[in-house]
């Protein structure tokens, strides 16, 4: 572990999560949590994992955000913004998503009582249902890669399935990745696994925003958008078998 990771005290979860500021020589760490107002001192033995750790031992490398390119140029400027905030502020060109799923994206979680349209929607795997969809529109479709880094900064939350749908569970602590549906995430045909179109929408819900500088490579299917996106300024990919 090292400066700038995300950890959890492990003996007193109330604290949530803290980000790691410093090393003592005695080989403890200091932590600062949000609730606080200076930095915690604890040592190695209580500290819980980083977020990345958590989602590295489950084949996680990033978090996923699918839209159009239209939306790429706004996304690098302002971030990718919830989206209330995306329309009060005219900030998405190119609306992929349906109308009628967005209107049951209204409801409220059950951790911090927001509504999940209040939040950033990243996908822990970006081949899904969303992607099948849009396949008709794949050859302008952008999966763009975020850091974990960007849960360092907000508040979020983890869902074990489509945020959208009322037999979805919230969750705001790593260990409940353990309870995720894994085998319908890893899953070569999920259509064929009990409730797998929604537990394949899982996703991590990011509140407010998702700034720039969390931003990775950006992945494409057709030769159109990867030349469209040539002088973006981040490491574009043709990712073909990533999509359908």
């Amino acid at each position: 572990m090292q400066e700038g990771d995300q950890v959890r005290h492990s003996t007193m979860p109330q604290l949530g999560f803290g980000e790691i500021i410093g090393v003592n020589l005695d080989g403890t760490f200091r932590v600062r949590f949000r609730t606080c107002t200076c930095s915690a001192l604890l040592p190695s033995s209580l500290i819980g994992k980083s977020v990345s750790d958590y989602f590295e031992e489950h084949g996680i490398k990033c978090l996923w955000h699918i839209t159009h390119k239209h939306n790429i140029s706004s996304i690098l400027q302002y971030g990718i913004l919830n989206h209330y905030d995306a329309y009060r502020l005219n900030k998405t060109r190119f609306d992929i998503s349906d109308p009628d799923v967005q209107k049951l994206r209204e409801r409220v979680e059950s951790i911090y009582h927001r509504k999940v349209h209040d939040y950033v929607p990243l996908y822990l795997v970006p081949r899904n249902p969303m992607l099948r969809v849009r396949k008709d529109l794949q050859h302008d479709l952008c999966l763009v890669e975020v850091l974990f880094s960007a849960l360092s900064e907000t508040q979020w939350i983890i869902s074990d399935g489509n945020a959208a749908s009322l037999g979805t569970l919230f969750y705001n602590s790593l260990a409940a990745m353990d309870h995720l549906p894994w085998e319908v995430l890893n899953a070569g045909n999920w259509s064929a696994l009990p409730d797998g179109k929604r537990k394949r929408c899982a996703e991590v819900l990011i509140y407010p925003k998702v700034a720039p500088n969390h931003i990775g490579a950006i992945h494409c299917y057709s030769e159109e958008t990867l030349s469209f996106l040539s002088n973006c300024g981040k490491d574009t990919k043709m990712s073909r078998n990533m999509f359908f």
